[in-house]
C-alpha cells in the first residue's frame, strides 16, 4: 500500500511516499479500519473531526461553559480554535475578542498562549489548558457525533491535498496561516495518480 514515511527529523522534504507492506496485527494487537459513519458526513470531513474538536472539548469541559459566561479563544483560527468557537456557541457562551475579569481564557496554540492564560488568571479570569496527555473518552465522541448529525458543528477545512502532495501540504501548515484544518487524502486512481485534485479554495 502507499504510505507517507517520516523516519527522521527535518523540514517537510524529509517526508516521502513509498510502497509499504500492509500492517498485520501481531498477538495482542488489532488492526483498525476507520471510516465515516456519521450521517451526512463525508470521509474527508470526518477526518478533520478527529483532532481539533476533540481537543477543544477537552479544554472546554472544565470551564463549565453556559449561558451568561464569556470566553476568549486565543488562536481561534486553527483546528482547535475554530472548533472551540463553535462549541462555545453551542453551550450558549459569549465568545469575545477581548476579556475582562471573570471571563474564561482558552489557550490553543503553544507555550506563549499558556503564559497568557496564566496572566489572565492573575487578573481575575479563569484559564483553561489541555490535559497532558489528552484523554479521549467515548462520551465525548458520542456527544460530537450528535452535534454533527444535528448540523451544530462543521469542521473548517482550509485546503485539501492528495497524498502525493504531502510535502506541499506540510509546508502550508508550517506557514501558520491556515484556517481550521488541512486534509491529506490517500485515495489514488489509475497508475497510482492522485484521484483528488490539488488544493481547493477554502470552504466558506
Amino acid at each position: 500500500m502507499r504510505a507517507v514515511v517520516h523516519d527522521r527529523y527535518g523540514p517537510p522534504d524529509v517526508l516521502r511516499l513509498e510502497d509499504v507492506e500492509r500492517p498485520v496485527p501481531k498477538e495482542g494487537e488489532v488492526l483498525v479500519r476507520v471510516h465515516a459513519t456519521t450521517a451526512g458526513t463525508s470521509f474527508e470531513e470526518a477526518a478533520a473531526v478527529c483532532d481539533g474538536v476533540t481537543l477543544a472539548l477537552m479544554g472546554l469541559r472544565p470551564a463549565d461553559l453556559r449561558k451568561g459566561r464569556a470566553i476568549l479563544v486565543h488562536g481561534a483560527s486553527g483546528s482547535i480554535g475554530t472548533a472551540a468557537v463553535q462549541l462555545a456557541k453551542h453551550f450558549e457562551a459569549e465568545v469575545r475578542d477581548s476579556l475582562g475579569p471573570g471571563g474564561i481564557y482558552l489557550a490553543t496554540d503553544g507555550l506563549r498562549n499558556v503564559m497568557l492564560a496564566w496572566w489572565t488568571a492573575r487578573i481575575g479570569g479563569k484559564r483553561v489548558v489541555f490535559p497532558i496527555p489528552p484523554r479521549y473518552e467515548k462520551q465525548d465522541v458520542l456527544f460530537l457525533k450528535g452535534l454533527i448529525e444535528a448540523g451544530r458543528y462543521r469542521a473548517v477545512i482550509d485546503r485539501r491535498y492528495p497524498l502525493a502532495d504531502v510535502v506541499e501540504a506540510t509546508r502550508y501548515v508550517e506557514t501558520e496561516q491556515k484556517t481550521g484544518n488541512v486534509d491529506v487524502f490517500g485515495t489514488l486512481g489509475a497508475n497510482n495518480e492522485p484521484a483528488v485534485n490539488s488544493p481547493r479554495k477554502p470552504d466558506k
